[in-house]
């Protein structure tokens, strides 16, 4: 995901000003981000989803009833590891149940409608464990997408997201290259990485950046939106907006704090 964050960059709410004003601009957005949360910057700073023509989001999901023909047995009996999480995956309003277990080696998102099992799924990712974090809207339709911890590191989780569709849990991937979507989400010394999922479903912003003192971190933020895959099946991410980010790390800094975190509608933490 490293990537030179000066190039094909505008300038960020934190490098528009000159040194004299850049205290009071950091004032003003902690102030905000304590008050409201994920608010950086005046309402024009706000970046936009990208725009595309695509085919209309499927907004009904495959019923659990019209899934039998290919619905996943039981769990297996050496299921270790399992943790759960609600999602909608057919957007009727009531909570589902997103499981992800380890098994013979292999790690595995399942999902279930209405106390029925619908489809089960390898997860790729680095591990070493993994686990459900849950459901949020990111594209504007009544269905849920499910975010899945893929792996972790000494201070980062790394997340995943998949969408149910036709009985079928479907991972979302990079329109660029078609590698799946995974995100880091963290502090170090040396990094600062986070997502927050944008107002009215506009798709989810994400944070990276470097630092080489532990203290000032910059890097880039970038617009992601959801979309059906044009060119195959399934559901990629397309990039919109970005932004070049410069941010100090004072303690407690609500500004910088923004940019290490997981928020997407009611989720903030990763299992």
């Amino acid at each position: 995901m490293d990537r030179d964050p000066t190039v094909g960059r505008r300038s960020g709410i934190f490098d528009r000003w000159g040194n004299g004003a850049r205290a009071a601009a950091f004032f003003v957005v902690a102030v905000a981000v304590a008050g409201i949360g994920w608010q950086l910057g005046a309402a024009e700073d706000e970046p936009a989803a990208v725009q595309r023509n695509s085919p209309a989001v499927t907004t009904i999901a495959t019923p659990a009833s019209d899934c039998s023909s290919t619905a996943p047995g039981p769990m297996p009996g050496n299921a270790s590891d399992v943790t759960t999480a609600t999602v909608d995956f057919d957007g009727d309003g009531t909570s589902d149940v997103l499981r992800v277990y380890q098994s013979s080696g292999s790690w595995h998102v399942r999902a279930s409608i209405a106390g029925v099992d619908v489809d089960d799924e390898v997860i790729a990712g680095s591990g070493p464990q993994m686990s459900a974090v849950g459901g949020a809207t990111v594209d504007g339709d009544a269905l849920e997408e499910a975010w899945v911890k893929t792996g972790s590191g000494s201070a980062t989780d790394i997340v995943g997201l998949y969408v149910y569709r036709s009985c079928e849990l479907l991972r979302v991937n990079h329109d660029e290259d078609g590698q799946p979507v995974e995100f880091p989400i963290g502090a170090s010394v040396t990094r600062a990485d986070g997502l927050r999922c944008l107002p009215a479903n506009a798709g989810f912003e994400v944070f990276e950046s470097t630092s080489t003192d532990g203290i000032t971190y910059t890097g880039s933020s970038q617009v992601y939106e959801l979309v059906p895959n044009l060119n195959g099946p399934g559901f990629v991410i397309v990039p919109g907006a970005s932004n070049t980010l410069s941010e100090a790390n004072p303690p407690g800094g609500a500004a910088f704090q923004t940019l290490t975190k997981f928020e997407c509608d009611s989720l903030t933490t990763i299992p």
